[in-house]
């Protein structure tokens, strides 16, 4: 219920939780997850019908190819863990996104999705040790929508010298013409 001007209005509410982080010690085994949850309320029908309310963070990103005729879209999930010593690092441990197009003349041919974790890696006793390259090689999902999870052996990298997240590419055709989109999302420390 919202009051304007003396006047009550009945306002449906909605909301979405998402989970920021999960930090965990690796040397106590203790684990702390932190949320947020956001509100809308006065929502026009039309974009409750077109499903466009997004929440977008720093793991997420889009792109338009050069001709507007195709949206590039994904996200970058990561836990938060702790060293020994109290520096930073990030598991990567899932990726999702895809493409949208809007212009129902052009087609998508191919699609590629790459993603991975690289960096100061931390050891399963909790201390920093070495580096490591962690990629996921070339994936070809069969439709216009992907999710990955990240293996599970995969080490979680520092906050100070790492490169995590996801780059796509897909070739778009119309007619005989053919180009292509890319999208890096990506963060380098």
């Amino acid at each position: 219920m919202q009051t304007d001007g003396g006047v009550e209005k009945n306002l449906k509410v909605y909301h979405t939780t998402q989970r920021l982080k999960t930090e965990r010690n690796i040397a106590t085994s203790e684990q702390k997850e932190s949320y947020v949850t956001y509100y809308f309320y006065g929502i026009p029908k039309e974009v409750l019908d077109n499903k466009s309310i997004s929440i977008l963070g720093s793991t997420s990103d889009e792109d338009w190819d050069s001709s507007y005729s195709v949206k590039a879209y994904s996200t970058y999930y990561w836990d938060k863990y702790k060293s020994t010593n109290g520096d930073g690092f990030k598991k990567l441990t899932k990726v999702t996104g895809g493409w949208t197009i809007s212009d129902n003349k052009v087609s998508i041919t191919s699609r590629e999705v790459r993603y991975g974790a690289s960096g100061g890696a931390l050891r399963d006793d909790g201390t920093h040790g070495g580096s490591v390259i962690q990629d996921s090689g070339p994936l070809y999902p069969s439709s216009n929508s992907f999710s990955y999870d990240a293996p599970k052996n995969w080490k979680p990298v520092s906050d100070w010298a790492s490169t995590i997240g996801v780059n796509t590419k897909a070739t778009l055709k119309l007619g005989t013409e053919t180009w292509t989109l890319k999208l890096d999302n990506y963060k380098t420390n």
